[in-house]
């Protein structure tokens, strides 16, 4: 596992995140807060899944052996990292440990979630670095 892609992918995904959030925030302001209808909701599930395209992408472009495993650990770092930001923010709000036990559940489909699509991108990332070079 090399470590250069893993951190230039959590980076991208990053920024990605903040671009997509800056978006969220300019489409609110053009059409309102209640976004419905088709076409915006098309466009924010686009806005949403530009953190992993992007940090898999990445992932996946910069390795040069095993880019799924890559992607697969960016993904699963950047899930971590996300799932602890948002158990923190909801520990202060719920008290029961059932509610508990839902968050980390919560927290463990959304590792996984992240994992997959992370490595479903560094695949497309790896592709297109080794049709650039044939071509």
């Amino acid at each position: 596992m090399v470590r250069s892609p893993i951190s230039l992918g959590l980076g991208a995904a990053a920024a990605a995140y903040l671009i997509a959030k800056i978006l969220k925030l300019t489409l609110i302001s053009i059409f309102g807060e209640p976004l419905s209808g088709p076409l915006l909701n098309l466009i924010l599930e686009a806005v949403y899944s530009f953190p992993w395209m992007a940090g898999g992408f990445v992932a996946g472009y910069l390795s040069s052996k095993t880019p799924l495993k890559n992607g697969a650990s960016t993904g699963a770092i950047y899930g971590v990292i996300y799932c602890l930001i948002g158990i923190a923010m909801l520990a202060s709000q719920t008290h029961g440990l059932h509610d508990r036990f839902a968050q980390l559940s919560f927290a463990a489909v959304g590792i996984i979630k992240f994992s997959f699509l992370f490595t479903l991108s560094a695949a497309l990332g790896y592709t297109t670095k080794t049709t650039c070079k044939v071509l």
